[in-house]
């Protein structure tokens, strides 16, 4: 009964506070959604630095569905209210510099439970200095066998100003010095803020429509019905489980290459992502004014020539932030009926980001009014196929027949 009625005045505490998210408005970005994303599932510890009060509101409306029972400092029981709010809410109660171990214990209980607990374990405020982290999390992490959440709080708080997090991958411990996984697990909540960094200067996971996206927000929007019309598309696809379809986190998807419009049709295909397209240089080259327009479309230039490191060094950054990149390994519009060999150095950008690579095969004959046809394969984990170094010149030609072999197969998929 006690139980229930702490997760019913939860309940009451996450509905009446919504004003908060109003007032204080956040974002929150994650290392990789796939793994772990708004819902936390079992028992879990989540750890992060401490910039503010605000914080706990931040990952309390994050984590929207999980009730979270954090490790509270005795300096914030000493207001009656707020007190009895905090007890009423189950959270754990810590007197720093005593040593107990009651709160560790109380810990614990939660999580043998599959309950979630919150730890700020720098034991203090602090938004720009950073204090080392203390080794209740990796002692909590040890003795229960719960995966350890990362997540780093930017602490831009202020009234209608939006705050910052990111949530990163789960880390698992089964054994250790607790002095050294405290280490790592301080390092990593530190290393987020590098990841959250490359994810807005990436642009990946902002809103439906902000500046720097603007053109390929309003050209995608207002020509997919003059699309569906004048070039539709008829998708198959070698998933034939509906939630296999679904592209999320970082993806590097490879196709063939038939015609100019391969790269809105395949955006199209993918509307609720924006799609980074690797594109020659040769668009670039013609107009400045084109060039201008090819980059606000998510177009990232490549100079076929020669190596060119700056297109795959940015094509990794956006994969590494999460973002969708399409490239066409034949490295322009095939001529003939057959599909033209794979350039081994395309696959580079796969290694270095450690992507699945989603293969899609298009058929030939665009014509208006006529529904095009397209497969769109299961994605290709890149270390099941691989042994050893993946950035050797062998690897690299194995990955990139497998690539062009896959891509080739999806054609028999057409009815």
């Amino acid at each position: 009964m006690k139980s229930f009625l702490c997760e019913l005045f939860y309940l009451f505490i996450k509905i009446s506070g919504l004003i908060y998210v109003v007032l204080f408005p956040h974002k929150t970005y994650f290392e990789d959604v796939r793994v772990q994303g708004y819902h936390i599932k079992g028992p879990a510890i989540l750890v992060s630095n401490h910039t503010s009060i605000h914080d706990y509101f931040h990952m309390m409306y994050t984590f929207l569905f999980n009730h979270v029972y954090y490790m509270v400092a005795e300096v914030l029981y000493k207001s009656k209210i707020f007190a009895w709010v905090l007890r009423s809410t189950g959270n754990i109660r810590v007197n720093r510099g005593t040593g107990g171990i009651r709160p560790l214990n109380l810990a614990m209980d939660y999580l043998n439970r599959g309950k979630v607990v919150g730890i700020f374990p720098q034991g203090r405020l602090s938004k720009e200095k950073k204090y080392p982290f203390l080794r209740g999390a990796a002692k909590l992490a040890l003795d229960s066998g719960a995966p350890v959440i990362p997540m780093y709080f930017k602490g831009n708080y202020g009234f209608f100003r939006r705050s910052k997090a990111i949530v990163g991958k789960p880390m698992y411990f089964t054994e250790g010095d607790p002095a050294e996984i405290t280490k790592q697990i301080e390092k990593r909540v530190y290393g987020l803020e590098k990841v959250m960094e490359d994810k807005e200067k990436t642009h990946v996971g902002k809103g439906f429509v902000n500046f720097w996206w603007f053109v390929q927000d309003w050209v995608r929007v207002t020509s997919w019905p003059f699309l569906k019309i004048i070039q539709p598309v008829k998708v198959f696809y070698e998933d034939k489980e509906k939630s296999g379809r679904r592209i999320t986190g970082k993806t590097l998807i490879m196709s063939n290459h038939v015609s100019q419009w391969d790269p809105i049709m395949i955006s199209h295909v993918y509307f609720n992502r924006r799609n980074y397209v690797i594109t020659a240089e040769v668009l670039f080259d013609k107009r400045p004014m084109l060039g201008w327009f090819m980059t606000r479309m998510g177009s990232i230039r490549i100079e076929r020539d020669k190596v060119d490191l700056r297109s795959v060094k940015e094509s990794v950054s956006f994969m590494n932030a999460g973002g969708l990149v399409t490239l066409f390994p034949e490295g322009h519009v095939a001529t003939g009926d057959d599909m033209e060999p794979f350039k081994s150095g395309t696959m580079l950008m796969a290694a270095m980001a450690d992507a699945p690579i989603v293969p899609i095969y298009i058929e030939k004959g665009y014509s208006l009014f006529r529904r095009m046809k397209m497969v769109i394969g299961k994605p290709i984990d890149i270390k099941e196929h691989i042994t050893g170094s993946l950035y050797s010149p062998a690897a690299l030609e194995s990955l990139t027949i497998l690539v062009q072999d896959k891509v080739q197969s999806l054609s028999t998929c057409i009815k």
